[in-house]
């Protein structure tokens, strides 16, 4: 039977598609602004009302789907039949006659012929997709179906379609539970009599707050475990639920999630940066909301990661310490520059066996040499965290003195761990052609020449964000969106994203964003589609989500990255100034006792443009010889001289520094040191890029 209003909802039908047209081919509906503040209620209420006729819900939970699409039809007077596979058609909501049909060809045929305002909610008919006579079937049915009050729904663990439905059909997103529905799921468990509950009101909140991003049937099995491993739900339990969220998102395959740890307290340096997120503190609080400021969308962090040289050895879980260039050589003969998969069992801080799943290569980094007491030396680029007894540090904030952790223990399986530290005696600027790192999802940090290693400087730094503002944060590894299958990077990462946000409020480290566009050549634009919807997303999110993106080289990283509403601010590493550098030269003659006013230290300063601290903390000690030997004090001309005779960093890698300095000039950037003033010509302290 033809309805008489299909004209009008043709032309709705239209409209709306008209207003998706925008969107990249492909992509997933739910980057949408709508999308993503819409409930799953209201969305299906208008396409129903709307009269689409094929959706496609995408959704591993069906039975908490069902019930909410139980509900919807039950308030609009609207019946409701599913069919499976098992059980054929069953009657959900309403009371429309119950057709007979075993296959999926013959429920189609059933659809097609009942007269009735029917929703009929196909499960698993995501299997027939390979089946070309059923989608030409489903096909033909969905276009009839546009003349009368009927709409069919297909329930699917993913939004993947063939070619020949995408312009039939449209995706409706089904996000996890939020707090108040997991409130419910943890109250029908409390109430459950014998089960012993001691939560505080705040112990409660936190628990949910925890579950946050997992299934309604995942986090009922989570409280559950929290009640049977010690016999009582208390706030104890809080850490347990957020241990096991840990191991349920890592199987998102793209995504991995840290728990708060890492405090202001345990990163030396980025003294700007860390002002500007101290700022930001309170941001996501409801006093913000009510004041009127708008939540911070992110930050970029770009730069050179923490690694160490070729010849480095780690020391492996089994006793072995090969170089890290030879890891490296089991990946990459030609050692060329790039992230490799790596099942490795390395000695972590704690003295345990940790898995190293990833061995990065970088090519033409600045390095430096760390010479310490105990005989032990490692060289590492400036942005490597080394563990002191301050907590981490970076290479380029250690002086001399600085006490180093030490690892003086076998593998794990012959003795326990033996920590101890050891005083730097000296730093020395270098280059090196080659650097490498390993990433250890669990705990971060290796041992590597005896040192205890972090794995790089930049998680570390999203880790210290999470701290300050006690969020949780999620890595987004974009290398692992990308699969073998058609499709599949862009259904990781919608789910990715959707899963963060769901999590929120939570900070979500896009970690080396250019590898994104490093899958291009011969991937049908999977990339592009990939990283646009990344971007867009990061554009029009609403959730209090904070974005911390890592990458690091600037020349991979298209225009569109730094356009203004992305990220609130870029940072970087930079040269520094002169009135630094004037205080670098007070710190290190003081460190030698020496009066800094018997020298002239703008002289100095003016004459050391283009050197960063180590180089001029090596000058001074060469200055140092030449009085020594002269049995005399040193003085500026002594330190001048030294200064001539370097080569600074600066001059020998003019070509890289200066490629620098054009990207910050055509991005208007501004100082992120404390100086009123900045040279023009400086470029490397921290740098804070606003976006114009």
């Amino acid at each position: 039977m033809k309805w008489p209003g299909a004209p009008l909802i043709l032309a709705c039908q239209t409209a709306l598609y008209r207003k998706q047209a925008g969107r990249v081919r492909g992509a997933p509906r739910a980057f949408s602004q709508e999308a993503f503040t819409m409930a799953f209620d209201q969305e299906l209420d208008v396409y129903l009302r709307a009269r689409f006729t094929l959706m496609i819900l995408v959704t591993t939970e069906e039975e908490r789907a069902m019930q909410t699409v139980k509900a919807i039809c039950e308030k609009t007077k609207r019946s409701c039949l599913t069919w499976d596979l098992a059980d054929g058609f069953q009657l959900l909501a309403g009371g429309s006659p119950l057709p007979s049909a075993r296959d999926p060809l013959s429920a189609l045929e059933q659809v097609d012929k009942l007269e009735a305002d029917v929703l009929f909610v196909l499960k698993d008919f995501h299997d027939c997709w390979g089946n070309n006579q059923i989608k030409r079937k489903l096909r033909s049915v969905a276009q009839r179906l546009k003349f009368t009050k009927k709409s069919i729904l297909v329930t699917a663990p993913s939004s993947k379609l063939p070619e020949e439905l995408k312009d039939e059909a449209v995706v409706i997103e089904f996000a996890p539970p939020n707090a108040a529905e997991l409130e419910a799921v943890l109250n029908r468990l409390t109430q459950t009599p014998g089960v012993k509950v001691n939560l505080t009101k705040l112990g409660r909140e936190k628990l949910v707050q925890a579950a946050l991003g997992l299934t309604a049937s995942q986090a009922g099995r989570v409280f559950a475990k929290a009640i049977v491993s010690d016999g009582v739900l208390d706030d104890r339990d809080i850490d347990l639920v957020t241990q096991e969220k840990k191991e349920i998102i890592r199987e998102s395959e793209a995504l991995e999630f840290y728990p708060v740890t890492e405090t202001v307290d345990d990163v030396g340096g980025l003294g700007v940066l860390k002002e500007w997120l101290r700022l930001r503190e309170r941001a996501f609080t409801k006093e913000a909301r009510d004041y009127g400021l708008p939540s911070p969308k992110g930050i970029a962090l770009i730069g050179i990661p923490g690694c160490v040289r070729g010849d480095t050895r780690v020391l492996l879980a089994d006793g072995r310490m090969p170089t890290i260039e030879s890891l490296a050589r089991l990946c990459t003969e030609t050692l060329e520059p790039g992230v490799y998969p790596i099942a490795l069992d390395v000695v972590g801080a704690d003295g345990q066996s940790k898995r190293a799943t990833e061995l990065h290569v970088y090519a033409d980094q600045l390095t430096v040499i760390v010479r310490l007491a105990a005989g032990h030396e490692i060289e590492v680029t400036r942005e490597h965290p080394l563990l002191t007894e301050r907590g981490w540090q970076w290479a380029t904030d250690l002086r001399e003195g600085d006490k180093i952790a030490l690892h003086l223990g076998h593998p794990v399986e012959r003795c326990q761990p033996n920590q101890n530290y050891s005083p730097v005696v000296s730093l020395q600027a270098s280059w090196q052609a080659r650097v490498y790192d390993l990433h250890v999802p669990d705990g971060h940090a290796f041992v590597a020449n005896g040192i205890i290693n972090h794995n790089t400087g930049k998680s570390l730094t999203a880790k210290m964000i999470g701290g300050l503002w006690r969020l949780p944060l999620l890595r987004l590894d974009v290398g692992a969106l990308f699969g073998s299958l058609v499709g599949e990077a862009e259904e990781r990462t919608r789910r990715a994203l959707r899963l963060a946000e769901t999590v929120a409020p939570a900070i979500l480290w896009i970690d080396e964003m250019e590898k994104a566009l490093a899958h291009g050549g011969g991937d049908s634009g999977t990339s592009t589609r990939v990283f646009g919807t990344i971007l867009t997303w990061t554009q029009e999110k609403t959730s209090p989500v904070f974005v911390v993106g890592t990458a690091n080289n600037i020349a991979s990283l298209p225009p569109e990255v730094l356009r203004k509403g992305r990220f609130d601010e870029i940072f970087f590493l930079d040269l520094p100034t002169l009135e630094e550098r004037k205080e670098i030269f007070t710190v290190h003659l003081r460190k030698r006792n020496r009066l800094p006013q018997d020298f002239d230290i703008a002289r100095l300063a003016r004459e050391s443009e283009g050197y960063v601290g180590a180089e001029i903390e090596q000058a001074i000690i060469d200055a140092m010889y030449v009085g020594f030997n002269a049995r005399r004090e040193f003085n500026s001309d002594d330190i001048s001289a030294a200064l001539k005779r370097q080569v600074p960093l600066s001059v020998s890698q003019r070509e890289i520094i200066g490629a620098l300095r054009n990207w910050l000039r055509e991005g208007r950037a501004q100082s992120a040191s404390f100086q009123e003033i900045r040279e023009a010509e400086q470029q490397f302290v921290p740098l804070q890029l606003e976006i114009k």
